[in-house]
Order: C-alpha cells, then structure tokens, then sequence
C-alpha cells in the first residue's frame, strides 16, 4: 500500500452552543484537545497548518521584537482574550509596559495587557484583516500588524502592514512596509522608530 499511513484519530469534541472564553479555556485545562483552534464568538474556529514561511518569519520578527521590546514581554504561544467569547492565538503578542502577566495564574492574557499584535499570514490574510484585526482594534490594542512572507522565490518581498489608531470600526491608520527574504535581519526600529 502506498500513501499516507492511516492514523488513529480522535472526534474533536464540538460544542452546541457557543461557549465562554472561561468555559473554553476551563475545558482545556481539564484535557479537552481540540487540536489547532481558536475560539471566536464561541466556536471553535480551525487554524492552518504552519508552513515554513509562517514560523521563520515568526522566528524572525520575534527576535527582532525581544530586542526592541525585550525577552520578558515578547509572547509567542497563548490565548489572548480579546472578549468573553473570543481567545486568539496571535502569532506573537507584547506585553504593555509596566503590565505584568502572572505566569502562574491558570487562565489567559487579556487584551488590555497588550501593546501590540503580530499575525503572519501565509493562508490566513483575509481573515486577519478583516474579522481578527477588528477585533483587535474593538479590544482596544494599540497596534496590529499583518506580515505576509514571502513564500518562493521570485515572490514579491514580505509585506508588513502596521495598522494603528484603533477604533470601534478596526484601525485608522495603515502604513505597509516591505522586508527582505522572509524578515531575516528584520530591526523592529526600521517600523517602530527608536527604542524607547
């Protein structure tokens, strides 16, 4: 036989009705593995795959972030609590200044806590720019950015998209900005300005 290997595999457990963020995250913390999700008006929506172009890109711009921001308030895994029925899972997110995140407390980070979000979008640009980056913007995050790598060669440049001024409507502000490669020697003061 040839092919993929058929592998064991395991219903996911899908809610009927919409669920809390406290629900979802008090599910998952008692085992409940829905695989790649997040919870958006309370269902559970599918995330992608993550390419290679997704997580270099998000090695990279980490990087540069930590050494803007510094490592203690750069974040690239958790749920971020955008409303009572909404937790992302942003690709990287940085903590406000002088607002600390318990690492200890079993529960998630809420939006108040962040300065800026980071989604790098190889099969999920749509969706970021519209519905997750309003969303954003309601929550009242200061900034968003949308990267969209470059994903061959002969591609045109990875695309950062830094969307500020948020509003009830989603940001005002929108300046797009191009980096080499896939953001390799990316510097966060080339889009932030000068570290403060």
């Amino acid at each position: 036989m040839t092919g993929i290997a058929s592998v064991p595999h395991r219903a996911p457990f899908v809610p009927r009705e919409p669920m809390l963020l406290h629900d979802y995250m008090e599910a998952a913390r008692a085992g409940h593995d829905w695989g790649r999700v997040e919870l958006e008006d309370g269902y559970l929506i599918p995330m992608s795959t993550e390419y290679n172009p997704h997580f270099r890109t998000v090695q990279q711009l980490q990087h540069a972030l930590d050494d803007f921001f510094g490592r203690d308030r750069v974040f690239s895994s958790g749920t971020l609590g955008i409303d009572d029925r909404t937790g992302y899972e942003p690709d990287i997110w940085v903590e406000r200044s002088g607002v600390a995140v318990d690492p200890y407390h079993w529960g998630w980070a809420e939006a108040p806590q962040c300065a800026l979000v980071v989604e790098v979008s190889v099969t999920t640009e749509r969706r970021d720019r519209t519905a997750k980056s309003v969303r954003y913007a309601r929550a009242g995050i200061p900034e968003c950015w949308i990267v969209v790598p470059k994903k061959e060669h002969d591609n045109p440049p990875t695309k950062l998209t830094r969307l500020t001024d948020p509003s009830h409507d989603g940001y005002r502000t929108s300046i797009d900005h191009e980096l080499s490669g896939l953001a390799i020697g990316f510097d966060a003061t080339s889009v932030l300005g000068p570290r403060p």
